[in-house]
């Protein structure tokens, strides 16, 4: 086996032992080309050997190694034909035999190795390099070896290579030193410089990692006492433990606290005692931590991790001590530092809130910027206001900065003396500590431990002896005396301001509620003057002296006022307007009884004095009262009854007119019923009884008349007249109408002028009662005569008339004729009796299928009655 080794930039390979053998020449050695004369004075080892492996050249050095190594050395000729190592008592027998077979396959034009060899002068180490030998056709007749003693110079470079070694470590000895001096001085650069406390540790915390070659460091500052805060740390993983602060008897800390001494794991696979954090690459095997002291004692612990068990020695330990006085002048300095600043931006924020809260009237913005301040300005965790609820007696969360900025959850309402904020409000005392965790009230451990948070201070707001609410604020660091005492007028501040706040929303509040009871006045006044306007019942109000204050239209009218005349300044003034003293003026429309605290109560005629006919009116006079009981002015309302008293007087004639209506056939069916049956029993004459039985057949369709027609009147009147549509032809419908009337009557004559056919949809036994009304009206107010009856197609419209020439219609009489219980020839030569009703009841009619009615009459001359029907179904109209 062949393995190449390289020194020196060079090339070379050494020879293994081999079981392989090669079939070689067996030819008699030829002479070396080398005359052994030229060799000798040489120092180098020369031999040649042919394939066959026996010697055919030597010089004298190659003699003296053979003796050196304890063989034969045949000199001259006489070693001539021997294998080169008969001669000394070597082990690379047959490694060297390999190589020459090799080297006569030409697998190598030249072959370097070293080998060491026991001489009796020691050990000597020799470069051994054979080469083939080649005759002057290039064919390879043998090999040359060469040896030459490096004893000396291997010696010389391990001594060179030492030197070296030593000149390294001492390199790198120095280099750490540099390294060393650096990051002290970055050290003391941190602790100079304007650098947060947390930044400073990080950087002790660093220069341990690097100065002593570890994995990890933390510097926890002990926090009165009690437990450790993380401050600085380098190469911990951010998911560890190390992230939060933890109690002393959780860590290895708890000893070096109490001892106030260094502590040292060597393998903390053997210290189960204790936790550690996790590394950021690879588990802590040893840990050193030793305390951070100060003037006044212990303040912290620095805390080395190392992933190789028993990592630290003298010098560590040395160094870390080092690191430890400055972690603690850092400390200290910091602290300095940071209450120095913490007083300065108080005192800069105790004049920017006495700036801000004497200009800021919103409440809820007063608060924000409160809670804000405290958390950006004065570097406080998370801080709260509450407001006292009084009617509740409860305080709600009304701001919140920081950590937590929702205002609901458990503490958005809290009754008083519920929790340390209750206990606050309550007794109006301040209270602070800087130990949540063990503080009822306060904060539990657990969350504690969560959230880091370690101070807390509550102050009740307190203004003019009243309570407003209480501001509190937590903290992770401890809270400084110094700093407490300077937050008092700070808190004093904020109290006067929220109540100055409260006093601008509560003035705020009133002016919108007052704007807001004006508008509603306003508002209320317009709908009292609308309502007033509106009213068709005069409404008359006066003061207690008799001014009057508010006077409506109607009230005007039923005097004959107009409303851009004077108005009527006093309650004197209303007689001044009536012709005679109807209804004793003096009352003053029951004002002035009102006032003396009665209620009046009437009915009186009044007749302005343009008037010609006296208005009937309904009186009602009452006091107005304030809340106290008091008259404060009179009310008088006016009803004018004086239609109402017309309807009841037309009730009355028509209960007269349709009792008379009535008594008249009933008299005459009760008459001839009596001599129908005197007729029967005494067998009178057939034809004779025929005629009584047809009168009473006649007085009878009479009544039913009338009754169908105050029943029509009473649905038009309810809403109840409903169409039944269907579709008939017009003329046709018309033509049996004639037919009919013209059985009653042989004084007339009936014509008809129409088309063949006119269809449409409407009700037929409405239209049937529409044109028997009118032809049987053409046929009672018209002695004799032609009554003529047309009816045509206009504008998609079917338009019927029916003219007679009778005694005709006055044209005032004209304007209500379709009016109900209207009677045009009422105590005339041409009354004829009726209630009516009938010619309103056809209007109705007409009108429901969308048509209209109309009338043309000279009075002597007769009357033309038409109405109009659209060519089109009605069913929509009628539902």
């Amino acid at each position: 086996m062949e393995r190449v080794r390289r020194r020196g930039g060079r090339a070379y390979a050494v020879i293994e032992a081999s079981e392989s053998t090669t079939e070689l020449d067996q030819s008699p050695p030829k002479l070396s080309a080398y005359p052994p004369a030229a060799l000798n004075p040489i120092d180098t080892v020369v031999c040649t050997i042919d394939r066959n492996f026996r010697i055919t050249t030597v010089n004298d050095a190659w003699q003296r190694l053979a003796l050196d190594v304890g063989g034969t050395a045949p000199c001259g000729a006489g070693g001539i034909g021997h294998h080169p190592l008969d001669c000394a008592l070597v082990p690379q027998r047959e490694s060297l035999r390999a190589i020459c077979a090799a080297a006569f396959r030409g697998e190598w034009s030249r072959y370097e190795f070293e080998a060491t060899l026991d001489t009796r002068a020691g050990s000597r180490v020799y470069h051994v390099s054979i080469t083939p030998l080649r005759s002057p056709e290039g064919t390879i007749t043998g090999a040359t070896l060469t040896g030459h003693d490096v004893t000396q110079y291997k010696a010389l470079l391990a001594a060179v290579v030492s030197q070296q070694q030593q000149v390294q470590q001492t390199l790198a000895s120095l280099r750490r030193r540099e390294a060393r001096a650096r990051m002290l001085q970055r050290t003391a650069e941190a602790l100079n410089s304007t650098k947060s406390l947390a930044a400073t540790l990080r950087v002790v915390a660093e220069a341990a990692v690097c100065e002593a070659e570890v994995q990890a460091a933390v510097v926890y500052i002990l926090a009165d006492n009690e437990r450790l805060v993380p401050a600085g740390s380098y190469g911990i993983d951010t998911g560890s433990r190390i992230s939060k602060s933890f109690w002393l008897e959780s860590s290895l800390a708890r000893r070096v606290v109490e001892e106030g001494r260094l502590l040292l794991v060597d393998d903390t696979t053997r210290a189960a005692d204790y936790s550690f954090p996790r590394l950021q690459n690879g588990e802590v095997r040893a840990v050193a931590a030793l305390p951070i002291t100060g003037p006044s004692g212990i303040k912290g612990v620095l805390e080395v991790y190392a992933a190789q068990a028993g990592a630290f020695d003298a010098d560590h330990v040395a160094l870390l001590h080092a690191l430890a006085d400055q972690a603690a002048l850092a400390i200290r300095t910091a602290q300095l530092v940071e209450r120095e600043r913490r007083q300065t931006r108080l005192l800069r924020l105790i004049n920017q809130v006495g700036e801000q809260l004497a200009s800021e009237l919103n409440e809820q913005d007063l608060m924000r910027f409160v809670t804000k301040a405290l958390v950006e300005k004065l570097g406080m965790t998370f801080a709260r206001v509450w407001l006292y609820d009084e009617p509740s007696n409860t305080l709600v969360l009304r701001s919140s900065s920081g950590l937590y900025t929702g205002t609901g959850g458990q503490f958005a309402r809290i009754k008083l003396g519920q929790y340390a904020v209750g206990q606050i409000a309550a007794s109006r005392q301040a209270f602070i500590t800087n130990d949540v965790a063990h503080e009822p009230g306060v904060g539990d451990r657990e969350w504690a431990e969560t959230t880091g948070m370690r101070s807390f201070a509550g102050y009740p707001l307190v203004a003019r002896n009243r309570l407003l609410g209480v501001l509190a604020f937590f903290s992770r660091e401890p809270l400084d005396p110094e700093l407490v005492k300077l937050l008092d007028p700070l808190v004093h501040q904020v109290a006067l301001a929220l109540e100055r706040a409260m006093l601008y929303v509560a003035q705020v509040a009133a002016r919108r509620e007052a704007q807001q009871l004006a508008r509603l006045a306003g508002t209320r006044a317009a709908q009292l003057s609308a309502t007033l306007a509106a009213m068709t019942d005069g409404v008359w109000t006066c003061d207690t002296a008799g001014r009057v204050l508010t006077v409506n239209e109607a009230a005007l009218a039923m005097l004959g006022c107009s409303p851009d005349q004077p108005s009527i300044s006093h309650i004197d003034d209303i007689a001044s307007l009536l012709a005679d003293e109807a209804g004793n003026p003096g009352t003053r429309l029951g004002l002035r009884s009102a006032l003396e605290g009665g209620t009046v109560r009437r009915e009186l005629e009044l007749r302005p004095c343009d008037a010609t006919q006296p208005t009937i009116v309904a009186l009602v006079a009452t006091p107005m009262r304030d809340a106290g009981g008091q008259i404060t002015g009179a009310v008088s309302v006016v009803r004018d009854v004086t239609q109402q008293k017309a309807m009841e007087q037309l009730r009355e004639d028509f209960l007269a007119m349709a009792a008379h209506e009535l008594k008249t056939p009933v008299t005459a069916i009760k008459g001839y019923a009596q001599l129908a049956l005197t007729r029967l029993q005494s067998n009178a004459e057939p034809q004779r009884l025929q005629r009584a039985l047809e009168t009473i057949n006649t007085q009878a369709e009479r009544i039913a008349h009338l009754v169908q027609e105050l029943l029509d009147a009473s649905r038009i009147q309810e809403g109840f007249l409903v169409l039944q549509p269907e579709c008939f032809d017009l003329v046709a419908l018309a033509q049996r109408c004639i037919e009919h009337v013209h059985q009653q009557t042989t004084k007339h004559e009936f014509r008809l002028e129409a088309p063949p056919a006119l269809e449409g949809a409407w009700d037929q036994l409405r239209i049937e009662q529409v044109l028997q009304n009118l032809l049987e009206n053409a046929v009672k107010y018209s002695p004799g005569g032609s009554i003529v009856t047309t009816i045509a197609l206009r504008d998609h419209h079917a338009q019927v008339t029916v003219r007679d020439y009778g005694v005709g219609i006055s044209p005032e009489k004209q304007q209500r004729v379709f009016e109900p219980w209207f009677q045009a020839h009422a105590d005339t030569v041409g009354d004829y009796g009726g209630m009516g009703l009938g010619l309103s009841i056809c209007k109705e009619i007409v009108e429901r299928h969308g048509g209209h009615m109309w009338v043309e009459s000279n009075e002597g001359e007769g009357s033309l009655f038409g109405f109009t029907l659209p060519i089109e179904a009605v069913a929509e109209r009628t539902r």
